[in-house]
């Protein structure tokens, strides 16, 4: 089977692991503050907050801001946990349409920003660079927050900037499927002090901090959003590899773009993708269901491109919101058609051959 997901145990990952394990901290421990360190120093912010996985990550970055206002903008088109953040935050998700791209719509932002919103929620899904300059003109004129999903963009750079610096908070994950990996695990990264001590206390209950007067002193209502000091230490090791990460995985997507002639990770100027999956699209959703069956059956782990959260045939969860399919044509379009299929880096030449017969097969 060649794999979306997969996992990289290298030798600084064991010996930081065996680290951990003797010194007898596998909860909390010192890995935690050193895979925040270099995370925040490789994405170009000041702080960095590890959590337990990238949906607490979204939780968390919504909890840390919330005031009276209540609405979250978030793209029509995208996985479902981000949605599920903003709900699980106490908050209401306004949905937008995305661009041709796959993108949150800037166009959209503009129709439905009011007094009442208090954040811009895009996701640069799929490792494509959201209209990140535009969207932040938006939440400045507006005096709103922007928040950014970077769970499938580890490494995308706009005007060498890094996802996850450009708005006031970028959130990730550390899923398998996900550039690195640490089984579970998620960070969040700002440069705004104020957000990071809020995270620091929600991510552990509220407590008031780590002084041995304070720990059973709870100044916030949080949560229990810890990551452990095993998963940091494979994390602190692997910050050292992204940049060969996302190397392969663009080396990989030029490969089947050039086989295929798709254009999907086709850059815009000053955009840097870096690749989550390699998306195909079908004439219709039929066709798209086919493909995914045949695929599977010839041992290439494919999955359908996200959804559009609105449409109750795509996401029956979010049916109560009463939404009309057609109210988002480009989300139901990328809902309906697309799947993606694996470049992740440890494919090999043979496998990336293996993808473009079958992918050809399909059509």
């Amino acid at each position: 089977m060649i794999s979306l997901a997969t996992v990289e145990i290298t030798r600084d990952v064991k010996r930081n692991l065996d680290a951990a394990i003797k010194e007898g901290r596998i909860g909390q421990g010192r890995f935690i503050k050193l895979f925040e360190q270099k995370f925040a120093t490789y994405i170009g912010t000041k702080y960095a907050v590890f959590v337990s996985n990238g949906t607490v990550a979204d939780t968390l970055a919504l909890c840390a801001i919330k005031d009276k206002r209540n609405e979250v903008i978030v793209p029509a088109f995208t996985f479902v946990a981000q949605v599920n953040a903003i709900i699980h935050a106490g908050l209401q998700p306004v949905f937008v349409d995305v661009d041709t791209r796959g993108q949150m719509n800037p166009d959209m932002v503009r129709r439905v920003i009011h007094k009442k919103t208090l954040a811009i929620f895009p996701a640069h899904l799929l490792g494509r660079v959201a209209d990140i300059e535009a969207l932040k003109a938006l939440a400045d004129k507006h005096h709103v927050y922007l928040i950014e999903d970077c769970c499938e963009a580890l490494g995308a750079m706009w005007k060498k900037k890094k996802v996850g610096a450009i708005g006031d908070i970028g959130t990730f994950s550390f899923y398998a499927s996900h550039h690195i990996t640490t089984g579970e695990g998620g960070m969040i990264t700002t440069n705004d002090k104020k957000i990071y001590d809020t995270l620091v206390a929600i991510r552990n209950h509220g407590r008031k901090s780590d002084d041995i007067q304070d720990v059973f002193t709870f100044e916030k209502i949080g949560f229990n959003a810890k990551g452990t000091n095993l998963q940091a230490a494979i994390g602190a090791a692997l910050v050292d590899v992204i940049e060969d990460v996302v190397l392969a995985r663009r080396q990989h997507v030029s490969y089947l773009n050039s086989r295929l002639s798709h254009t999907w990770y086709s850059e815009r100027k000053h955009e840097r993708s870096s690749p989550h999956g390699f998306p195909v699209s079908y004439g219709d959703e039929r066709d798209r269901n086919a493909a995914l069956d045949e695929l599977y059956s010839a041992g290439i782990e494919a999955r359908k491109l996200m959804a559009s959260i609105p449409n109750p045939q795509q996401c029956p969860a979010y049916s109560f919101m009463k939404h009309k399919a057609w109210d988002f044509p480009m989300a139901d379009f990328f809902g309906s058609r697309w799947l993606y299929v694996p470049c992740h880096q440890l494919l090999r030449q043979k496998d990336l051959d293996v993808l473009v017969e079958e992918i050809e097969k399909t059509y």
